[in-house]
């Protein structure tokens, strides 16, 4: 009886549990399915029809103009797009499509689950919640007609949801149609239609294996993989395409192996996007950045009104001078060049000029060039230094040094004159640009400390932290290596570059207007520091090519190994323009340097920009004693004394060189001492000699006479003593 009681007892409480349990998990039901259906409202509320989405919308034109209102030109969009239906596709296009994009094309419903979760996982792990996507082809589709490329997870969801309905409306043939009609590849080939044309000049019904590989590729990145850009970037990733196929069935280690061997050759028409087009280089980079604002349907069909930010007056110098120069230097083996000039206390492009020739080569090398800057990064090294607590004055050794790196062996850095000067200061190593002192610094304050400073004032791309980056052997864009410089000339305060003032519709309504934002990355006076060593690598070192009477310059050259690359970036308070030369297939140019050629080309522009600009000066620095040395095994009193020796040796010969400086300084005792003795000895035969003197006005008139005398001979001896300064003098 009690059994059965006790029984009874747990049944009731078991099954008031389990309605306890299901309330709860009911009305959690409940408020997550009213979230769900009020959040997908919000995101769903907006979204388009799906109706008739083979067909482009009407295209209104997008225009382009300059700082002060005039057109640069006209953008189009579906004038360079071509419909072809799914029969006049090749199979290995849209096999080699599928492979590559979404190899589970044929089987999902519009969304990859395991594909999502495969991303979330990676996101997580990264710690960054949108840092990979898992976006199938019709997704895709999805994004380049209706949406912002924002990464958000509202995004996303929308992203799912209009491709479950594309996927319900239409079969898969048609979608992949659709897509391949739609998509970018590059060079303003909208669909591959266009491509075809614009790449190889054929219809693409008539592309081959090799070729259809290489349109397949083109969507991941069609401004840097397209052929006429990086030719070599396009082969590599047309041999990734072809192996994703051979994986995936569609073809045979045969055809592999024949169409990734399969030269291609770049016939057809280029048609750039543009009528009545103003300085290409700077507009196509504005097309660029409005890719990034806004979707490429938005740009080709919404007749957006951009305003930028380029002086047209200092856009035509830079063109006309860069061009003329890489002309006059061609006997040195200089094919191309590129100058960027920017607005310091905004940030604002206000010049870009990205070759000698647009219509040769679309390729813009102010933005999308990788090369490396050689001396010229040696600024981000000091600014560490003095970050640290040196001083321009903080000395170290120019000397032969070699150092130990595990896994690497021995690096044994040199100068470019495979010379060395001993100990001397930040200052003058800067001025000279010696490399032993830069690769040094990199050695004491730290490889990865430089690289964030490099970063923190503007440098976007990879820096890897290594001795060697002290010599400028990590790749940079111009516009980046520009825009940092332009940090320096601001006190230390970063602000991104940009070419767009504002955005707008047809109607004058305001989409986009630019919010500047800016950053203090480096504190004042190290900053200052540098700008004022900086402000001797112009007045008195390897830049004094691109000195301009009447105006306060700071800037530094750059040269890197085999003459492949010289630079001059350069900066007045208030602009700041960096200028590189060089050639396209990276071969050595004859003995260019970059405080000739490109610091010629920085004169005889900003001359132009500065004609009406009053000079203006740098903020001054607090320079703070100079109590520590740079060289980790030497104190700075020993160094002093080193700098001091070095300073003697030099003034009394080479019969000295033997002798300490302790015997130097008593040599130098005793014949100070000597002419003491002997000086006044003399003083007084002279005061003699002036009470022997005539008196009365006669007399004052040959004293006159002999003064005048003396002060000739007085010029004289002036004259011979500049010819005896390397002599003995005692």
């Amino acid at each position: 009886m009690i059994v059965f009681k006790i029984i009874q007892w747990l049944f009731i409480k078991v099954f008031a549990l389990i309605k306890f349990i299901l309330f709860i998990v009911l009305f959690v039901l409940l408020c997550t399915t009213a979230f769900i259906n009020g959040f997908l409202s919000e995101v769903v509320r907006d979204m388009p029809l799906i109706e008739n989405l083979g067909v482009p919308d009407l295209a209104m034109t997008s225009k382009i103009y300059a700082s002060d209102g005039t057109l640069l030109g006209d953008v189009f969009g579906e004038e360079n797009r071509v419909l072809v239906g799914w029969h006049q596709i090749p199979q290995d296009l849209r096999d080699a499509i599928v492979a590559t994009e979404d190899k589970d094309f044929y089987e999902h419903p519009g969304f990859d689950i395991y594909g999502i979760a495969r991303a979330v996982h990676a996101n997580l792990t990264a710690g960054d919640s949108t840092s990979q996507g898992a976006s199938t082809l019709t997704q895709q589709l999805v994004r380049a007609l209706y949406l912002t490329p924002e990464a958000t997870y509202e995004r996303k969801i929308a992203e799912i949801i209009l491709a479950v309905k594309i996927e319900q409306k239409y079969s898969k043939d048609e979608i992949i149609t659709f897509y391949l009609n739609q998509v970018y590849f590059g060079s303003n080939a909208y669909g591959v239609e266009a491509a075809a044309q614009t790449y190889f000049g054929k219809s693409v019904q008539d592309c081959d294996l090799a070729e259809s590989a290489m349109l397949a590729g083109l969507p991941q990145a069609p401004s840097r993989l397209s052929p006429y850009v990086d030719m070599d970037a396009a082969t590599g990733r047309r041999s990734h395409v072809l192996d994703r196929m051979l994986t995936e069935g569609y073809i045979t280690q045969e055809e592999f192996d024949v169409s990734d061997a399969t030269e291609i050759l770049l016939t057809g028409r280029r048609d750039i996007g543009f009528t009545g087009l103003m300085h290409p280089y700077f507009s196509t980079y504005v097309v660029h950045e409005v890719q990034e604002k806004f979707t490429l349907r938005r740009l080709y069909t919404d007749g957006l009104r951009i305003y930028t930010t380029v002086n047209l007056e200092w856009q035509q110098a830079a063109e006309e001078v860069l061009v003329q120069k890489v002309a006059d230097f061609e006997s040195a083996n200089v094919s191309q060049g590129a100058l960027v000039t920017i607005e310091v206390d905004t940030g604002a492009i206000r010049a870009m000029v990205g070759g000698t020739d647009f219509m040769e080569s679309e390729f813009n090398r102010a933005w999308q060039a990788l090369r490396q800057p050689g001396s010229s990064f040696k600024p981000y090294v000091y600014l560490r230094a003095m970050m640290d607590g040196y001083s321009p004055n903080s000395l170290v050794r120019d000397e032969e040094v070699e150092f130990t790196l595990p896994g690497w062996g021995v690096y044994r850095p040199h100068n470019y004159d495979y010379g060395y000067r001993g100990v001397i200061t930040l200052r003058s190593a800067l001025t000279a640009s010696r490399n032993i002192p830069a690769v040094k610094i990199v050695d004491i304050v730290g490889a990865q400390q430089v690289a964030d400073v490099a970063r923190a004032c503007g440098i976007q791309t990879e820096i890897r932290p290594a001795l060697s980056m002290g010599i400028g052997t990590s790749e940079v864009t111009l516009l980046d290596h520009t825009s940092a410089y332009a940090t320096f000339a601001n006190d230390g305060v970063r602000n991104m570059p940009y070419a767009i003032e504002r955005i707008t519709d047809a109607r004058g309504n305001v989409l986009y207007t630019h919010q500047g934002s800016p950053n203090r990355v480096v504190d004042a006076n190290p900053t200052r520091l540098l700008v004022n060593m900086m402000e001797g690598v112009v007045s008195g070192g390897t830049g004094t090519r691109a000195r301009i009477s009447g105006h306060h310059i700071a800037g530094k050259t750059g040269t890197t190994d085999d003459w492949r690359d010289a630079w001059f970036l350069g900066y007045t308070p208030s602009i700041v323009t960096g200028v590189w030369v060089g050639n396209d297939d990276n071969s050595g140019m004859y003995r260019v340097t970059g405080g000739v050629y490109p610091a010629v080309i920085w004169h005889d522009y900003m001359e132009i920009v500065l004609e009406d600009i009053p000079d203006e000066t740098f903020p001054a620095p607090a320079i703070p004693p100079y109590t520590r040395a740079m060289d980790p095994y030497d104190s700075q009193a020993m160094l002093e004394a080193d700098v001091e020796l070095q300073d003697l040796q030099e003034e009394l010969g080479d019969e000295y060189e033997g002798l300490t400086l302790e015997q130097l300084r008593a040599m130098i005792a005793r014949e100070r001492d000597r002419e003491d003795i002997f000086g006044n000895i003399r003083d007084k035969e002279d005061d003699g000699d002036e009470d022997e003197g005539s008196s009365g006005e006669e007399g004052n008139e040959e004293k006159d006479d002999e003064d005048e005398e003396d002060e000739e001979d007085d010029g004289e001896e002036d004259d011979d003593d500049e010819d005896d300064e390397d002599h003995v003098w005692f």
